[in-house]
């Protein structure tokens, strides 16, 4: 079991250094002020992330055009989603033009681990975010510092053992993903796509 650990650790602090790597140049590029979403020190019981000063950039309000949160009382199913430490343990989910779907997310993983619903470009911008929470202390291969909250209409951080949900309605428009954006994770194929066809 000590073996196993060390491993996971010395997995992450790999991909940590490689997405710090790769990552620099999306940063970089990222205009402060637009479309973003502030970080402040008060936990929010909406799952809004915190940190101390404010801080610029990433994905507006979180809808995008393939779909936008959804209202609990319209859920048609749940769809249960495992986080394990290189990947979730679907690849591609089947959905319906109008459909809104309960993803319970549930990570198995010793890692810490997040499920963001968006097109391949949020995803990228989602990542630099993550990237700078992780550089400014916010966050660790396994947690979230105490008091901090992360979570979106389209996304969840999900602790090692716990579990979060996101409720999403969809509609055709573009195509969109799901993946996790903890540094390192996406590029390890903890990613996968939405089919969205027909209608309710």
């Amino acid at each position: 079991m000590l073996n196993t650990i060390r491993s996971f650790r010395n997995f992450a602090a790999f991909n940590v250094a490689v997405a710090t790597i790769a990552f620099v140049a999306v940063a970089a590029e990222a205009e402060p002020g637009k479309k973003g979403h502030g970080h402040d020190a008060k936990p929010d019981t909406q799952g809004a992330h915190g940190a101390q000063g404010a801080h610029a950039g990433g994905h507006g309000d979180h809808s995008s055009p393939g779909g936008m949160p959804g209202d609990k009382a319209n859920v048609s199913r749940t769809v249960l989603i495992i986080a394990k430490d290189t990947e979730f343990n679907l690849k591609k989910i089947q959905v319906k033009d109008g459909e809104t779907i309960r993803f319970v997310i549930r990570n198995k993983g010793e890692l810490l681990h997040e499920f963001t619903i968006g097109s391949h470009e949020m995803q990228k911008q989602h990542q630099a975010e993550m990237m700078k929470m992780m550089e400014d202390g916010h966050m660790t291969a396994t947690s979230m510092m105490p008091g901090m909250k992360h979570g979106h209409g389209n996304s969840a951080m999900v602790e090692p053992g716990k579990e979060a949900e996101v409720i999403w309605m969809f509609h055709k428009g573009t195509t969109i993903e799901f993946g996790c954006n903890v540094p390192g994770h996406y590029e390890s194929g903890m990613k996968g796509d939405f089919v969205i066809a027909g209608s309710v």
